[in-house]
């Protein structure tokens, strides 16, 4: 579970220089938004635009990060899906019985391991898909909060008086979850919860 290529986010930077500026040069106005009062400028306007711009670098990411873990998982539940166990042998009296006996348990105990094998690889995958979720998420997160942590240092040096409810927020639009079929997560965990719970009773 790597973070190599993960897109980095960049803040503008000197905020309270760029607001002072934009007093100077009457570049941010209040204006009365169905929301109240917000601040707009051209810097809050590029800000929302690069951060819009990092969401779809990230989103692309995570979907070529997930790629080849949802193709060895659709495998996998495949696999499992299609396994039909052996039943076990009932108590053989003859020895060409119990020659087929030990044979059927024989088969029998290889798939059991194949498909524990199959499962845990499964569990595998389960984790590594959401450490990316959280991985993406958190990075937008703090993308975001820099950002606006920015915004408002820019948007109090715009301005004589003190504001706090005029300063402009960034709009999230994309959560790594979205992007997961779960009608697909419902099939992994179908076959992952049957791994844990047989883990838990031994």
């Amino acid at each position: 579970m790597k973070e190599k290529g993960f897109p980095k986010w960049k803040n503008e930077g000197f905020p309270r220089l760029a607001g002072l500026l934009d007093r100077l040069f009457h570049k941010a106005a209040i204006r009365q938004d169905p929301g109240g009062p917000l601040l707009h400028s051209g810097r809050v306007v590029r800000v929302q635009r690069r951060f819009d711009r990092y969401q779809r670098q990230v989103e692309e990411w995570l979907l070529e990060q997930l790629h080849p873990l949802n193709l060895e998982a659709a495998q996998l539940v495949l696999a499992c899906e299609a396994l039909h166990l052996v039943q076990k042998p009932s108590a053989a009296a003859t020895s060409g019985a119990i020659r087929e006996a030990r044979l059927a348990e024989a088969k029998r105990a290889e798939q059991l391991a194949r498909l524990k094998e199959d499962r845990q690889r499964l569990v595998q995958i389960s984790n590594e898909m959401e450490f990316l979720c959280q991985l993406t998420d958190s990075r937008i997160e703090q993308a975001k909060s820099a950002s606006e942590v920015e915004l408002a240092l820019y948007s109090k040096a715009t301005r004589f008086h003190v504001v706090d409810r005029e300063i402009p927020t960034l709009n999230r639009t994309f959560f790594a979850r979205s992007v997961l079929d779960r009608h697909f997560l419902d099939k992994i965990n179908r076959q992952t919860g049957q791994e844990r719970s047989k883990e838990a009773s031994e």
